[in-house]
């Protein structure tokens, strides 16, 4: 089991999303979110439900607070640099770590058999960027997100930030940090992963027999790569090559980013997620890109579950829009959709 392939990566997707496409409309549906703190935590928000609400600085607007939320996403990087710092320190003897983790080591060496993880650097950077990736991209788009500011005759005066209207955009206070790191951190890891099977796919399809092998990533950046390649067919033996999904994962999230952040009505944004979802679904059902099938049918119904969601969601927005009472057991079906793949992680 690891968190950057397989189900238990499609169910951190299936948490993320689920909390960033705001099911409830942003309040405008009456859906008291009981699976916020399960689901945000996926996301390194950590403070609904854990910590209370404080004013950091009054002077703060919220693009300040978008840029103070990146620390967030560095979360897993800092546990992961604690952990291994404490593990070199109990390997090389030092006496209080030694005599502090001795209760522990039976537990954690039966867990670490148990679950076959193999605990390195290389795996914990590749848990980070999967974990993380949400968290930047999405405060990423939403700090180069633009608004208009009209009269009262319905012409645009000037162009703001979306979540500042006292902001003219582009401020380069938030749009230089937004670029960097949708550039670094949003668009190379999912390029990377992609790339060995489009060189591999111009091999197969070239005229001349192109021989590719020196572009191909060099040993130590493959290793890291094969951390999200894990159950993907590799393209052995002539089949179809598809590693690619890996990527594929990260650009699911960036065009469902995009359209949360540049979509005005919620309405256009849930009818989008439900083609995509749909679209994304028969993918899986009919390329198969996993080794072992059973994978295959979970995200094809993880996709399917997404779906259904999103159209709860538009139902009930349709239903709030129009006066019309609320059908409780749309409601109750809408939960157990959203809780139904916690239960394969309990």
């Amino acid at each position: 089991m690891t968190v950057t392939s397989g189900p238990l990566n499609a169910f951190v997707f299936f948490a993320q999303v689920t909390s960033v496409i705001k099911v409830d409309a942003d309040g405008m549906i009456p859906l008291q979110n009981v699976t916020r703190q399960y689901l945000n935590i996926w996301n390194m928000d950590f403070r609904t439900g854990f910590i209370k609400q404080f004013c950091l600085r009054s002077s703060f607007n919220t693009m300040d607070i978008f840029l103070l939320r990146y620390g967030e996403a560095l979360y897993p990087l800092i546990l992961l640099c604690i952990i291994v710092g404490v593990i070199s320190l109990y390997n090389k003897g030092f006496r209080v770590v030694v005599l502090l983790l001795r209760p522990f080591h039976y537990c954690l060496a039966r867990f670490q058999q148990w679950s076959n993880l193999q605990p390195s650097i290389t795996g914990g950077i590749a848990i980070f960027i999967v974990i993380s990736y949400t968290k930047f991209t999405l405060l990423s788009l939403l700090l180069l997100t633009p608004g208009g500011l009209y009269n009262s005759t319905g012409d645009q005066v000037t162009s703001v930030h979306y979540y500042s209207g006292d902001v003219d955009f582009p401020s380069k206070k938030y749009l230089i940090p937004a670029i960097i790191v949708l550039a670094t951190f949003g668009l190379i890891p999912p390029l990377l992963l992609i790339y060995p099977s489009l060189l591999r796919l111009f091999e197969r399809l070239s005229c001349w027999k192109l021989n590719l092998t020196k572009l191909y990533p060099f040993p130590k950046l493959a290793m890291f790569m094969d951390e999200f390649y894990g159950c993907y067919k590799d393209g052995r033996d002539r089949k179809l090559d598809c590693r690619w999904f890996a990527g594929f994962y990260f650009i699911l999230r960036i065009i469902l980013f995009v359209v949360y952040g540049f979509t005005d009505q919620w309405h256009t944004q849930y009818l989008f997620q439900i083609l995509l979802f749909i679209v994304v679904a028969f993918l899986f059902a009919f390329i198969r890109p996993y080794r072992k099938d059973w994978l295959n049918n979970l995200d094809c119904c993880m996709f399917l579950i997404l779906a259904s969601i999103s159209t709860f969601s538009l139902y009930n927005l349709i239903q709030t829009r129009i006066g019309s009472n609320l059908n409780p057991y749309a409601f109750a079906i809408q939960y157990i959709l959203i809780v139904v793949p916690l239960l394969y992680c309990i």
